[in-house]
Formats: C-alpha cells, sequence, structure tokens
C-alpha cells in the first residue's frame, strides 16, 4: 500500500487496495474468532474429564 502514497494512482489500483485490506481485515477476524470458539470448547472438554 506504501506505493499509493507517492503520487498519483488509477482509481481502480486504490480500490483494490482498498477490497485487499479489508478481505485481510475479514480474514483476521474470522481467525480470532475461530481461536476463541477453540478455546471454549478446549475449556468445556477440560472441565468435562476434570469431574
Amino acid at each position: 500500500m506504501s506505493y499509493i502514497s507517492r503520487g498519483k494512482h488509477r482509481l481502480e489500483d486504490v480500490a483494490d487496495e482498498m477490497l485487499a485490506i479489508l478481505d485481510l481485515r475479514d480474514h483476521i477476524k474470522n481467525k480470532h474468532i475461530a481461536e476463541h470458539a477453540q478455546a471454549s470448547i478446549n475449556d468445556l472438554y477440560r472441565n468435562i474429564n476434570e469431574e
């Protein structure tokens, strides 16, 4: 993305970068959601096995 700040660029290039950033953000958000869900499942199994 740093190349965008160096001068004039086509709107298509800027839009493409913006979409790539949003896609990466969604990927990271979904990864965190999945990690939290997995941690919750692990806690559940751990608690069941301790009883």
